[in-house]
């Protein structure tokens, strides 16, 4: 996989949720943050997702400065335990379809939408 369409994945409902709370002067939900870095044990161009578990989602942003991409997922939405199970597991793999953002992509609370472009495909990591 090569340049990412965009480097915060995060679903725009999710942004959402957070602006909402943050005017509310609400606490902020902790979630599931997947950082996707190079990995040079597998090759050139291979990379890995790192779950992070109970992270805000500014701290995700932070952290994910430096990763090809990244997504955060609120507890509400999915747990670090989902995640594991959807990289895991076959049946729950990304659908192997051409994207144009990580929407078009299911289970797209997981999936990163990305490649060489113009073609870019869903991935899980």
């Amino acid at each position: 996989m090569g340049r990412p369409i965009a480097h915060n994945q995060t679903q725009r409902q999710y942004l959402k949720d957070v602006d909402d709370k943050k005017e509310a002067s609400l606490a902020p939900e902790l979630g599931v943050a997947i950082f996707v870095i190079p990995d040079p044990e597998k090759g050139v161009d291979a990379l890995k997702g790192v779950a992070v578990d109970s992270l805000d989602y500014e701290e995700a942003l932070r952290r994910a400065e430096h990763c090809e991409m990244f997504k955060w997922v609120p507890h509400s939405a999915g747990t670090l335990e989902e995640y594991q199970a959807a990289k895991d597991s076959p049946l729950l793999s990304c659908t192997a379809h051409r994207c144009y953002s990580a929407s078009d992509c299911t289970p797209s609370s997981w999936c990163f939408c990305g490649g060489y472009g113009p073609i870019y495909t869903c991935e899980l990591y």
